[in-house]
């Protein structure tokens, strides 16, 4: 009998007020993350209907594939409080009744990837602990192994899970970035935020080569984080929390769904900036980088796109996939076996889908690819692209996707659904048929999360509308 051996879920946003897992209080609209949401209180019930059912009680792993905490446009206090709702109601006093295993994985996303900062700083450390005194120290890295590799503990997010006093030191969050994967014979899965399928956070990479004129050519990952990782961290994770310019930044990150006003944003950033503290040389050609600033993020934010599943027709990910991701693999990979059957699970674009992508110069030629959607509400109405998803994985690696909604107007369409890539298969594997008989939308929980689910968009639409009708 199969079982569920792996549950992946991405952008919570916890402590954000657009977050449907982050409690609003009555009447004001804002977070009160002194009780769950209602949503993330059936969530956790459907989450607990299904892994009941596994045989012998086994527990899957956690991965919480980044976005999980909202350092943008929250704050630290509001995003650790939310998140430990989260861990009470999956991890309760009664050892029988905890859902996950106690050792949970973190993939830091762009909104909380100061927390691989703080986790590669304690990596490089005890790297420097145990190196011969007269050693030459080399740079830090900026990533980890996805396969294997050193437990670096999250410690923001184990501080905020040894607040529940019956959780042993045992319970603990161990970051890996930007990849992680598992491998069962010729079977790998992997799983990474999915940032960098955007264009926009290889900023400085891509200023560097119109800059200095550097060639073309396949770059690590490794090269990319060491390239972008103060522009992502200060602008998409420590910005909003800048004492009195926090709240300000909310306005800039509305202004992202209009991809040429965004543009006109950060290119005029960039020209002011060097206006200021750059030289003559600097300031006469301060238009020129500014233009081309612009240039890279005009039309190119998947947040403007919302009637595609992927705004660039997929171009960033088979960018993502075929350069960095493979390379990694390949290095990893070198002396072990070697797969034919790979499944890609990202998140980041909050539009959840499943499908079967053909790559002609990938380890294998096709790959099974899943989004997990995301659980914020950004626009005054509906997007039916819009959704969140939780991806469950047995212990063969294979993958199927729990749709636990899209948003829509009409709450009659709210109705979890299972989903696996490609057509629908003709002979569905074993764990896709296991998970899809244990979900019943028309009964107990999964009706109760569809109609909190419903509420909840419906309340921040409205609540969006509204904001953006005073602020005419």
């Amino acid at each position: 009998m199969p079982e569920i051996r792996y549950v992946c879920i991405s952008d919570t946003h916890f402590g954000a007020d657009n977050s449907v897992l982050t409690h609003l209080g009555p009447g004001t609209g804002a977070v009160d993350p002194s009780r769950p949401s209602e949503v993330l209180s059936c969530l956790a019930q459907c989450l607990r209907a299904l892994i009941s059912r596994n045989p012998n009680g086994v527990r899957p792993t956690l991965i919480l594939n980044g976005d999980i905490f909202e350092f943008a446009l929250s704050t630290d206090n509001l995003a650790a409080m939310a998140f430990q709702r989260f861990i009470e109601l999956a991890m309760p006093p009664d050892p029988a009744a905890r859902l996950f295993d106690p050792k949970i994985f973190f993939i830091p996303g762009n909104h909380d990837h100061h927390l691989w900062e703080s986790a590669r700083e304690i990596q490089y450390a005890r790297y420097l602990e145990e190196l011969p005194a007269q050693c030459f120290i080399p740079a830090p890295w900026h990533t980890t192994e996805m396969l294997g590799g050193r437990d670096i503990p999250c410690v923001f997010a184990n501080a905020v899970i040894n607040r529940c006093g019956w959780l042993g030191k045992e319970t603990a969050v161990i970051t890996r970035y930007p990849n992680l994967a598992f491998q069962s014979g010729r079977k790998l899965a992997v799983f990474s935020h999915g940032h960098f399928t955007e264009e926009i956070y290889l900023l400085m990479s891509r200023l560097a080569d119109a800059m200095f004129s550097r060639p073309p050519g396949q770059t690590g990952i490794d090269r990319w984080e060491e390239e972008n990782f103060a522009w992502i961290d200060f602008f998409w994770s420590t910005l909003g929390r800048s004492g009195p310019v926090g709240p300000d930044v909310e306005v800039i990150y509305e202004t992202m769904q209009d991809a040429s006003k965004f543009a006109q944003f950060v290119g005029a950033a960039a020209r002011s900036l060097l206006n200021l503290y750059g030289g003559r040389l600097t300031r006469r050609f301060g238009w020129l980088i500014a233009l081309l600033v612009r240039s890279m993020v005009a039309g190119r934010l998947e947040r403007a796109k919302p009637d595609k599943v992927l705004g660039d027709d997929g171009a960033g990910l088979r960018r993502y996939l075929l350069a960095p991701l493979q390379m990694q693999l390949r290095k990893e990979l070198a002396e072990g076996p070697q797969p034919d059957d790979i499944t890609f699970i990202f998140g980041h674009t909050h539009k959840p889908f499943e499908q079967v992508m053909t790559l002609a110069d990938f380890l294998t030629p096709c790959l099974r690819v899943y989004n997990s959607g995301g659980w914020v509400v950004d626009r005054p109405a509906p997007q039916l692209l819009y959704g969140g998803a939780v991806i469950l994985i047995d212990e063969n690696l294979d993958a199927v996707s729990l749709r636990m909604y899209n948003e829509s107007a009409n709450a009659a369409d709210y109705a979890v659904a299972v989903a696996a890539a490609g057509p629908p298969p003709a002979s569905p594997s074993p764990f896709y048929s296991w998970i899809k008989a244990g979900v019943r939308s028309d009964l107990s929980p999964w009706i109760e999360f569809s109609k909190a689910a419903a509420a909840a968009v419906d309340i921040h639409t409205g609540k969006i509308a509204q904001t953006l009708a005073g602020k005419k």
